[in-house]
């Protein structure tokens, strides 16, 4: 009468109970009984076993899995194992590329080089040091410069007071960019503000904002000047002597075709220094 629940396997998937108590209780498929003197509770699982089998069934197929995949690899070409290297390494390019870094032609070395075909934008900073860290590149079609707030995703995303969501768009057809400015956003080239459509030149400097000064290169274009003239390099502003059109320099441009003379005002001040 006071007796147990006995489980015996009769095979694999089934477990069965012989029943020698009254003292039984069932939830949900459990079976809870009462065992020894103190009346202490015990719970079978049918199921129990049939889990364990499940997990280890699972653990095989995934080693089998992993087996064959290795044996693939193993039985793999060479001509099979560069041509899945180099897709790799274009689709690092391609993530590179969205970050604004450039990535050399051997694949290994990263950091900011100068593209030989994609037409680019290059950062402009008051210090040196961190003049020409950024590359923005120019793809075909496209290419939208606005901020991470703006409704449709922006490919050049920029932070600050002046730029506005949807700032401006750069089209690149056939090989002529485009700069488009959005209304009233603050957009000079070469120090005058454009509000209408203006085609970029390689060499260009480009503010965007009140903080944001960029270098306009093309490589297919300063590749065909240079071949007109050996002495004409990309960094270099024609008309001005070979003057490097670095961050003072677009700032003194943007001066200037404000009508704002630089060396002028400087003078007015030390004069004004003087008098005091």
């Amino acid at each position: 009468p006071d007796g147990k629940v006995v489980c015996e396997k009769r095979d694999a998937n089934k477990d069965e109970c012989l029943i020698k108590s009254d003292k039984i209780e069932s939830v949900g498929g459990v079976v809870i009984t009462e065992e020894g003197e103190d009346g202490e509770k015990k719970i079978h699982s049918p199921n129990r076993n049939r889990k364990r089998t499940g997990s280890s069934t699972e653990m095989a197929v995934d080693q089998l899995q992993a087996s064959e995949k290795l044996i693939a690899e193993l039985n793999e070409t060479w001509e099979e194992k560069l041509k899945r290297t180099e897709q790799i390494r274009v689709q690092r390019e391609a993530v590179f590329a969205e970050m604004g870094v450039a990535v050399k032609e051997d694949g290994i070395t990263v950091g900011v080089f100068s593209p030989k075909k994609s037409p680019h934008l290059v950062n402009l900073n008051e210090d040196p040091t961190l003049s020409e860290c950024l590359l923005y590149y120019i793809k075909d079609g496209l290419t939208r410069l606005g901020t991470s707030e703006a409704n449709v995703p922006q490919d050049i995303q920029l932070s600050g007071s002046h730029i506005l969501k949807e700032h401006c768009v750069f089209e690149n057809k056939d090989g002529v960019v485009t700069l488009v400015p959005h209304k009233d956003a603050l957009v000079y080239v070469n120090g005058r503000k454009v509000i209408e459509p203006e085609v970029l030149q390689t060499g260009s400097r480009v503010i965007l904002g009140r903080n944001h000064v960029f270098r306009f290169t093309h490589p297919e274009q300063a590749r065909e000047k240079r071949e007109k003239n050996k002495e004409v390099d990309v960094c270099e502003t024609p008309g001005n002597s070979g003057e490097i059109a670095d961050w003072n320099f677009a700032q003194c441009e943007l001066l200037e075709k404000q009508g704002i003379d630089l060396k002028v005002e400087m003078e007015k001040r030390l004069l004004a220094l003087e008098e005091q």
